[in-house]
C-alpha cells in the first residue's frame, strides 16, 4: 500500500462459488499515492481457493502496472491579445504555463488556424518547472470575420519513451475590416 491503495473498496474480494473451468469478472480501482514516481511496480495478486478435498489452496501471480506522470500545461494568453480584424496580421501572445506539481519536458508546439494562416508557430518549449512558462509570439492573418479556433500541438515524450501530444484549443473573436467609402478613388 506504499504505491496504491483499493478505492471504495477492501483489498480482499469474494468471487463466490465457480466451477472447474467457469470464469467471472472482477475489478478493483486503485489509487497511486501523489509521491510515487513514475516508473513500473510489480503487484502480487494471491488467489485463494478450496480444492476438492476443502483445502485452502493459494495461487500467487505478479501483474505489472505502469505509472505515468503526464504534464499538465494550460495554453493561453500571457496578456489579452488586440483585436483581431479579417484580413490583417494580429499578434497572438501565446503561454504555455505548467500547472502540474512536477517539472516537464515538453517538445514542440505547433499553433495552427481554422479560418487563418499562423505566422512564426512552431518553437521548441523545453523543460519548465512547476510553475514555469514559455512563450511565444505568433502573428495570425484569419480570413474572414466571426470565430476562429486555435488548435495547439504540444509534442513530448512520455516516461516510457513513448512519442504522446497535448492539444489545446482557443477560440478567438474576429471583427469584420472596416472600409472607408471617403477612401474610394471612383467618388467623388
Amino acid at each position: 500500500f506504499a504505491n496504491f491503495a483499493p478505492v471504495g473498496a477492501s483489498n480482499v474480494q469474494s468471487l463466490g462459488d465457480l466451477g472447474a473451468g467457469d470464469r467471472t469478472e472482477a475489478s478493483q480501482p486503485l489509487i497511486v499515492n501523489v509521491s510515487t514516481n513514475p516508473g513500473a511496480f510489480p503487484m502480487k495478486v494471491t488467489f485463494s481457493y478450496l480444492n476438492d478435498k476443502n483445502e485452502v489452496i493459494n495461487d500467487e501471480q505478479v501483474i505489472t502496472l505502469l505509472v505515468y506522470s503526464l504534464p499538465n500545461v494550460d495554453v493561453s494568453f500571457y496578456r489579452p491579445p488586440d483585436p483581431f480584424v479579417a484580413g490583417q496580421p494580429s499578434a497572438l501572445p501565446i503561454q504555455v504555463v505548467n500547472i502540474g506539481k512536477r517539472f516537464a519536458v515538453l517538445g514542440n508546439i505547433k499553433v495552427s488556424a481554422q479560418g487563418g494562416t499562423v505566422e512564426n508557430g512552431t518553437s521548441l518549449v523545453g523543460s519548465l518547472d512547476a510553475g514555469g512558462y514559455f512563450t511565444l509570439d505568433s502573428m495570425l492573418i484569419p480570413d474572414q470575420p466571426g470565430t476562429v479556433t486555435l488548435t495547439f500541438t504540444i509534442d513530448y515524450v512520455d516516461d516510457f519513451n513513448q512519442a504522446r501530444t497535448l492539444t489545446r484549443s482557443l477560440d478567438v473573436e474576429v471583427m469584420e475590416a472596416f472600409v472607408d467609402p471617403s477612401l474610394d478613388p471612383s467618388m467623388n
